[in-house]
């Protein structure tokens, strides 16, 4: 029995998990050009190791993170020396059918959110950005990052914290401006 996903299966997947894992590595910290290349790479990767996939260890999803995640940390340690890519040149993501206002304001919250998400270790914005970019559970996260479950939930409440604290602040000196 070939358990092996087929092309077809892989593309259809990854038309339905595109724009999270471009999500994935949008919120990693790559800016939009990088992410858009490193989701094309995954999808790229999955279709030369796809006889690697074997669905009684985790879903095709979760295999499609697990190769987003590698190729992260493969860029991340190529990019040490050059140092990381900064919040203005992360860029900002639009809906394109937005009015200019709107586009600013939303800009704007996103840029905030960006550089909340900044203050985070390393750890917290892998697992924060795999729970809400690739929407894996504390289960497939945890198998994902090499750690248990319930330390996923303690980093995701540490995290989610430290954020909404970095919002307040940064909230509390625009008031006083």
């Amino acid at each position: 029995m070939d358990i092996q996903p087929t092309i077809i299966e892989l593309e259809a997947q990854f038309d339905a998990l595109h724009t999270a894992i471009y999500k994935y590595f949008y919120l990693r910290g790559f800016d939009p050009e990088a992410a858009a290349d490193l989701t094309a790479t995954v999808f790229e990767s999955s279709l030369q190791t796809r006889h690697g996939y074997d669905p009684r260890k985790a879903s095709l999803k979760t295999w499609l993170f697990t190769i987003a995640h590698n190729l992260a940390i493969n860029q991340w340690k190529s990019r040490q020396n050059q140092g990381q890519v900064s919040i203005d040149e992360a860029g900002e993501l639009r809906a394109r059918d937005a009015l200019p206002e709107d586009r600013l304001v939303h800009g704007d919250e996103q840029r905030e959110l960006l550089q909340a998400l900044q203050t985070l270790d390393e750890r917290a914005r892998e697992v924060v950005s795999l729970k809400f970019s690739a929407r894996l559970n504390n289960r497939e996260i945890a198998a994902l990052v090499g750690i248990s479950a319930s330390n996923v939930g303690v980093i995701l409440y540490r995290a989610l914290k430290q954020v909404r604290v970095s919002l307040m602040k940064g909230q509390s000196e625009e008031n006083h401006e």
